[in-house]
């Protein structure tokens, strides 16, 4: 978190490769709710989607948010979207705009091309956790079809999260940001080479 936190805290794209445990989440959390305490809401949209493997991620995620977020900053929304939910549920969720979104790329997909009341083209942060997972999965033509449903020329932060150091993979993160021309990443590593 040290390593990483004051480039994101900046508005600094980064890919961070650091082991399960790490602090991970907080280290891209932190940035999202300064960034959007900082950031006049010019309509009611969505500020920041964080794509995650797996629905148990992306319910840790939620409830290390919700800690976060407490009394003091309830005007800051956000909504879950997994399978296994009452789509209903999340679409009324999302009528709602919430500041942040957090979900599978399947779910968060279909609710894309469904949710037709749902404002996202105002995205400023898209965070991909355990992104060398997603990519695993089989996820790559979903999180490309995302991609193409957001404005990246708004978008002003990417963050990439993995647990890899995988030449590989690394290269395959990097098409992941090839269509936010604007974007720069810098790579932050505690991983001992392996």
């Amino acid at each position: 978190q040290a390593l990483v936190l004051p480039a994101l805290l900046k508005g600094k794209s980064a890919r961070v490769q650091a082991e399960t445990g790490g602090g991970k989440t907080l280290a891209f959390l932190l940035p999202i709710l300064c960034h959007r305490l900082a950031t006049p809401q010019e309509e009611k949209s969505t500020f920041a989607l964080i794509l995650t493997p797996t629905r148990e991620l992306a319910i840790q995620i939620a409830g290390v948010l919700e800690g976060l977020i407490s009394k003091r900053l309830s005007r800051i929304t956000f909504s879950i979207l997994i399978g296994g939910t009452k789509r209903k549920v999340e679409q009324a969720d999302l009528d709602k705009q919430p500041a942040i979104v957090i979900g599978t790329p399947g779910r968060v997909l279909d609710h894309m091309n469904t949710a037709h009341r749902w404002n996202y083209k105002h995205l400023s942060i898209f965070c991909i956790d355990e992104a060398d997972r997603v990519l695993d999965d089989g996820f790559e033509e979903q999180l490309n079809e995302i991609i193409g449903k957001i404005n990246t020329e708004k978008v002003t932060q990417v963050m990439l999260f993995s647990a890899t150091n995988d030449a590989t993979k690394l290269a395959d993160l990097s098409k992941i940001t090839a269509n936010f021309s604007n974007i720069k990443l810098k790579t932050f590593s505690t991983l001992q080479n392996k």
